[in-house]
């Protein structure tokens, strides 16, 4: 019988949806469009759900080779 933890759990950092946060342990999960976020009544930002490199879930998808960066506006 197989232990599973001897297998491998895919990690946020491995999927195609995972954008990393430049030098940091945690980036945001892109698997869905963005939810708006009002910070205050002039302002309204996208929002992504942000995780943990060790984190998973149910959606995964193994990033192709090809990673998204970003350039903070």
């Amino acid at each position: 019988r197989e232990n599973h933890m001897d297998r491998y759990q895919p990690k946020c950092p491995d999927c195609a949806y995972w954008l990393e946060e430049p030098g940091e342990d945690f980036g945001e999960c892109r698997r869905h469009a963005p939810r708006p976020v009002t910070g205050d009544v002039t302002k309204t930002v996208p929002y992504w759900p942000t995780t943990t490199s060790d984190e998973w879930c149910g959606e995964f998808r193994p990033a192709t080779g090809l990673k998204v960066s970003y350039e903070p506006q």
